[in-house]
């Protein structure tokens, strides 16, 4: 951490040095201090990929705006539209906005992009469950488990 911190104050224009930072401070626990690293790589760079994806989960995860968590997985969506992660991101917060086919079309991007994480077969079963596409949302899960059986939210 302190070798990111001395980097990013050495490099003040580069994003990678804070961008780092807000991951170890996230992997901490100090999610205040990831936080704080995400919005100010995001001064300076507004599309940066890792600090808005990271930023627009962690809002999405303590219950912050989701209208702002959205518009940030927006942003990184833009500049990797083939990132599962990024697009996973995208898909949790359309499904916790109850926007189901909209989450379907991201965790099927995450499918495709990773295929062998069981977690993004798992959340695109579950979106597709609250679709009402009972048929598709068995296949998805059937996938999940036969990747992992032990996945975690498999019961919901």
């Amino acid at each position: 951490l302190r070798e990111f911190e001395t980097l990013a104050s050495l490099q003040p224009g580069a994003i990678g040095p804070p961008t780092i930072v807000g991951m170890l401070h996230y992997a901490a626990g100090r999610t205040a201090e990831a936080r704080k690293q995400y919005e100010a790589v995001l001064q300076l760079d507004r599309s940066a990929v890792v600090a808005a994806n990271n930023l627009a989960w962690m809002t999405m995860e303590e219950g912050g705006n989701l209208d702002v968590a959205l518009q940030l997985a927006r942003t990184a969506s833009q500049r990797a539209p083939n990132s599962a992660e990024v697009a996973d991101t995208l898909g949790r917060i359309y499904y916790r906005k109850e926007l189901y086919s909209s989450a379907i079309a991201a965790f099927e991007q995450s499918v495709t992009s990773d295929p062998q994480n069981a977690d993004y077969h798992l959340q695109l079963a579950l979106a597709l469950a609250k679709y009402g596409d009972m048929s598709r949302a068995r296949t998805a899960l059937a996938a999940a488990l036969k990747l992992n059986p032990q996945v975690a939210g498999a019961a919901e």
